[in-house]
């Protein structure tokens, strides 16, 4: 972002221009070169063009700076348009289309820019686009002397933004209030409504303080020169009960001016309505006014206004809040004599440094082309240098990167033959795994009772809580065993695995209760050897009343069976 800026302001009474830079968040205004106009003396026409203007820059010994150019009067259009939401690329070729016809209209070749407003009331979801065109033959005459002198026209805003954004950054804003600038110039005036920060409306009249010098000299017979020092010496705008006249010239000379008092009157109440239409608010007023330009320092204006108005009504000072003290002392002690007449060039300065700004950017169709030119040559450079440089590092990191990837593949090499190592050693140790898992299998077949068993186990259990008279000492699970035997067949004899049952030993002893005890004993291995899953059941009797006994079930466990 720019720290320094030039407002440029081709007025037809006077050459003003104010630069400006950004120190922190304030801005210093460092030069103002006030140029009047030579005029005819008699009729009051220019006699001095643009080129002769922009000499007083270099004068006063700016030689360089980048400008934005103030536009105002019929060289100036703004145009505002109703659109629906669209895409930004089917705007800008419905903005293009509208840009041509008036081109067609105006019979040459015009510039523009265009911008959406910030603020819309519209409840159908249009917005409000504001149109800028100015001729280009009018640009190319304030462009060109400013490029020789040295000095950088950024590019041409109408001079209703400019005192817009000059009254956002440097006025007396008052939030919630609805106000009405004017710029009255020479030949033209520039209103704009804000409020809230937002812009309302923005537009520019031709009518300015020479029709009230034209009044004075239909009124008193006099040529130009005489009657601008009437206009600045004795007549007075102010409405009738509040004037006061010096002497009957002054009274005839104040009485001349009530026509375009009126006229200027009359054309900003009608903007104020038009702006209503536009923004679709009805109960839209004005709160105040503010008036600024060389217009404003005509005596009795602002309250002329504010009476027609109903509404207070002051001169614009925008340098009040701002630091002068880069200033040449002259230049300074100028600026304070009149402020409200730098409005329009240090908000135009302004928005050349501050992006957040509402501005129309307005550049000639040669000089836009000159800077795409430009542009795409200082991108093909600046292309073309960063190519040479990315070579250059890409030869430098690739010899780098041949070393680093030698050293990496022989990282690699050892690292694949300790992982095949690791590998053989995986297999060895897989298989050597699977083998221990088949014999636990096998173990599991060995030791794992079948359901049958565990139920025979179950019934062995209930049986004895029914026979009080036997007491287990002992009571072991044997699990089935393999035997192997012989086979005689055709071809001879073969060895044969046979799987052995499981089998319940036990060992225990009679107990006292009137009966035999093999008779105990004989009526338990009937019930037992009844019960499902028991193969077979034998028992012992010993000395000392002691018995020993095998119980043997149907059938072995199979690998799947459960308990």
């Amino acid at each position: 972002m720019a720290t320094s800026g030039l407002g440029i302001d081709f007025g037809s009474d006077s050459f003003k221009a104010v630069a400006v830079r950004r120190k922190g968040k304030e801005i210093q205004v460092t030069r103002i070169v006030r140029t009047a106009v030579a005029r005819n003396a008699r009729t009051g026409s220019a006699e001095a063009g643009p080129r002769e203007c922009v000499a007083s820059l270099a004068e006063a010994g700016i030689k360089r700076g980048r400008a934005v150019i103030g536009l105002t009067g019929r060289d100036a259009i703004l145009r505002y348009t109703q659109v629906p939401p669209m895409p930004e690329h089917r705007l800008r070729s419905l903005m293009a289309f509208e840009v041509r016809e008036i081109a067609e209209k105006a019979g040459g070749g015009v510039a523009s820019d265009y911008r959406p407003m910030t603020f819309t009331a519209d409840e159908a979801g249009e917005s409000t686009v504001v149109v800028g065109l100015a001729k280009e033959a009018f640009l190319e005459e304030r462009f060109s002397p400013l490029g020789a002198a040295g000095i950088t026209p950024l590019f041409a805003c109408p001079d209703s933004l400019g005192l817009y954004n000059s009254f956002l950054r440097f006025g007396p804003f008052r939030a919630g209030e609805t106000t009405l600038l004017l710029d009255i110039g020479a030949d033209n005036t520039d209103l704009a409504i804000q409020r809230d920060g937002d812009l309302l409306f923005a537009r520019n009249l031709s009518v300015g303080g020479r029709a009230f010098t034209e009044a004075i000299m239909a009124a008193l017979g006099v040529d130009w020169a005489k009657g601008e020092e009437l206009k600045r010496s004795k007549a007075t705008a102010a409405p009738p009960g509040q004037a006061r006249y010096s002497d009957p010239t002054a009274e005839k000379a104040s009485r001349a001016l009530a026509g375009p008092s009126g006229q200027i009157f009359s054309l900003a109440q009608s903007t104020v309505a038009f702006c209503r239409t536009q923004t679709k608010i009805t109960d839209l007023r004005i709160d105040r006014i503010y008036v600024s330009g060389g217009g404003a320092s005509l005596r009795g204006l602002p309250e002329y206004l504010a009476a027609n108005f109903g509404v207070p009504c002051e001169r614009f000072d925008p340098l009040r809040s701002l630091d002068l003290g880069s200033l040449p002392p002259d230049e300074a002690e100028a600026a304070k004599q009149a402020p409200w007449e730098l409005a329009v060039p240090l908000g135009l300065a302004a928005t050349s440094i501050e992006e957040r700004f509402f501005k129309l950017a307005i550049v000639p169709e040669t000089v836009r082309k000159k800077r795409t030119l430009v542009q795409r040559t200082s991108f093909l450079i600046a292309a073309g240098v960063l190519a040479v440089i990315y070579l250059a590092a890409a030869a430098v990191i690739g010899n780098h990167d041949v070393a680093v990837a030698s050293e990496g593949v022989a990282a690699l090499q050892s690292r694949d033959t300790a992982l095949s190592k690791d590998a053989q050693r995986y297999e060895a140790l897989r298989t050597e795994a699977s083998t221990l898992a088949e014999r636990v299998d096998r173990l599991a077949e060995r030791v794992n009772p079948s359901a049958d068993f565990v139920r025979g186990l179950g019934v062995t259990q209930r049986l004895l809580h029914e026979y009080e008279e036997l007491w287990i000492k002992l009571a072991m699970i044997k699990p089935a065993t393999t035997t192997t035997a012989s086979k005689s067949g055709a071809s001879g004899a073969t060895a044969q695995s046979i799987l052995q049952p499981h089998e319940i030993y036990l060992e225990g002893a009679g107990r006292e209760s009137g009966r035999d005890l093999n008779t105990v004993l004989t009526e338990f291995r009937q019930k037992l050897k009844a019960s499902p899953g028991v193969a077979d059941v034998q028992y012992s009797v010993e000395r000392a009343k002691t018995f020993k006994m095998h119980i043997w079930f149907e059938k072995p466990p199979g690998p799947g069976d459960k308990p």
